[in-house]
């Protein structure tokens, strides 16, 4: 009941004071705002100054404005006070500046951790960009030549006398040209050495290759200059014509362009210069020039003449497993047609580079490439164990820099600039490493007979993969103990 003459007993909005203690200080600040404004609402209440209407009114806007201007101060503390992870603009540039003069400093302050890290990075990489050049360049690379993995060799082969491959005769070359149909065409060479001499210049020896008059054209590589070999010129009353290889134009005639046109004498037969090969290629092994291959096989008796080595490109969409079975299918006709000649003679084809990079020597490089990358993990693993005890150390330095108000990404990344400085210095000194060893490899293996593009260098790929190791270097040596510092288990 209300007494006459007193004042009206209303509380203030329970509302409005919900939304004060959402949007206050937590703690004895909010609670001491909201008992002031309690207290001046009782008052004016008691001195009966306003109406009912009017103190709530008053007490909301109050309120209101109370709950906007913490709320603002509150949000913008926030934002100055919480670091972004990656700055905006060149701010992210000049704090990796910052992390990279310091990471230099760490590593003058603890030179013997440093070296051996710096060592123990290069020889892993070192090793593996070594062994990475050999796999690139005898299995990877390949034969420079297009649609490479469609080039295929063919042979014959004998397997009741555990012959696997044989050369096959001129006169099944001819059959086969006629009968298959999973190759865009067939092709066939020989190799030996040629005696060429100019007009009054003693003889040189070089190795060529004799070759049917398709064979340059069919592997898809034009000619520096001129032209290749012209159907018919394989005939045995064609004129006798040559091509040369770069490096063979460059020596003995001086790259004069020339050359086109003028007559050499090839094993004592005038012979007329009709082109030149582009640099770099020796096909089928090492060759320095081409000639073609005449001869009459209508006068020789069946397995009579030279024994050719053949080659073909697949059609597209014909698979090896179909061109071996119609090889197979074509061996069993002659065989059936020839018994004298063909009876358990079969016919095979395979990659035409992996003639000379067998199956098992393959996997032997794969696997040594894998055993290399282990030693390059387990260098990663020493360098992180160098580091996790140096990172020991450093606990006062990085709780003072965690005081200071330094973010656990932002230690975390100073110490991965640390790791990426030792693991880009390991890094290049291992490059430096590999390519003096490439360079003694292939010094020790000049004499070695091999194919022209089976050469371990140091090129655009072997330099992407030594990068790339460098990388796992860093990651794998340098986050565990970024971790372990920062203070994540």
């Amino acid at each position: 009941m209300r007494i006459p003459g007193s004042a009206p007993r209303t509380a203030p909005p329970a509302l409005a004071d919900a939304l004060l203690r959402r949007c206050l200080p937590a703690g004895i600040l909010g609670l001491s705002i909201i008992g002031d404004l309690h207290q001046e609402y009782d008052a004016l209440r008691a001195s009966e100054a306003r109406s009912s209407s009017g103190l709530r009114y008053w007490y909301w806007r109050t309120a209101l404005g109370l709950a906007v201007r913490y709320s603002v101060t509150r949000t913008v503390g926030t934002m100055t006070s919480v670091r972004p992870w990656r700055p905006r603009g060149g701010s992210l540039t000049s704090a990796l500046q910052t992390d990279l003069r310091f990471s230099l400093r760490m590593l003058k302050k603890t030179p013997l951790l440093s070296l051996t890290a710096i060592i123990t990075v290069a020889v892993g990489v070192g090793l593996t960009t070594q062994t990475f050049s050999a796999v690139y360049g005898g299995i990877l690379r390949g034969l420079p030549v297009p649609a490479r993995e469609r080039l295929m060799a063919l042979d014959e082969n004998r397997l009741e006398m555990d012959i696997e491959s044989m050369e096959m005769s001129i006169h099944d070359f001819r059959d086969l040209r006629e009968l298959q149909t999973s190759f865009e065409d067939v092709a066939a060479f020989y190799q030996g050495t040629v005696n060429l001499a100019g007009d009054g210049d003693l003889p040189e020896r070089f190795a060529g290759a004799y070759m049917s008059a398709n064979a340059l054209s069919h592997l898809g590589v034009p000619p520096l200059l001129g032209r290749g070999f012209l159907h018919g010129e394989d005939e045995p009353d064609a004129s006798p014509v040559v091509v040369l290889s770069h490096h063979l134009w460059r020596n003995r005639f001086g790259g004069d362009a020339r050359v086109l046109g003028q007559t050499v004498r090839i094993n004592g037969e005038a012979t007329e210069i009709v082109g030149v090969m582009p640099e770099g290629f020796r096909f089928p092994f090492n060759e320095d020039l081409w000639l073609t291959h005449r001869m009459d096989v209508a006068s020789l008796p069946r397995g009579g003449g030279d024994d050719l080595d053949v080659f073909g490109r697949l059609r597209e969409g014909v698979s090896v497993d179909a061109a071996r079975a119609e090889l197979g299918a074509i061996a069993a006709s002659l065989a059936a047609r020839f018994p004298e000649t063909n009876r358990g003679v079969g016919m095979g084809v395979q990659r035409y580079d992996f003639r000379f990079m067998p199956t098992r020597i393959r996997a032997v490089m794969w696997t040594m490439l894998i055993s290399t990358f282990g030693v390059l993990l387990i260098a990663c693993a020493n360098v992180a164990n160098l580091l996790l005890a140096r990172a020991s150390t450093r606990t006062r330095e990085v709780a003072i820099r965690t005081a200071l108000g330094a973010s656990r990404i932002r230690v975390v990344r100073q110490l991965m600039v640390e790791s990426a400085v030792l693991a880009g210095i390991g890094g290049a000194l291992g490059l430096g490493l590999s390519a003096w060893g490439l360079r003694v490899y292939n010094g020790f293996s000049a004499g070695i007979n091999r194919p022209y593009w089976i050469v371990p260098e140091m090129d655009l790929p072997v330099l992407l993969f030594s990068l790339g190791a460098t990388a796992v270097a860093c990651i794998f040596a340098g986050m565990a103990p970024a971790l372990r510092a920062s203070g994540v288990r």
